[in-house]
């Protein structure tokens, strides 16, 4: 996520991060 905003593997080279934006990693688990 880049400021609350998920952002698809696809997309990655167009994402410019800044020095204020705030940037999470996260990793979809399936499971049951």
């Amino acid at each position: 996520e880049v400021n609350k905003q998920v952002v698809r593997k696809k997309d990655w080279e167009n994402i410019r991060i800044n020095e204020a934006d705030r940037i999470e990693i996260i990793h979809f688990v399936g499971g049951g």
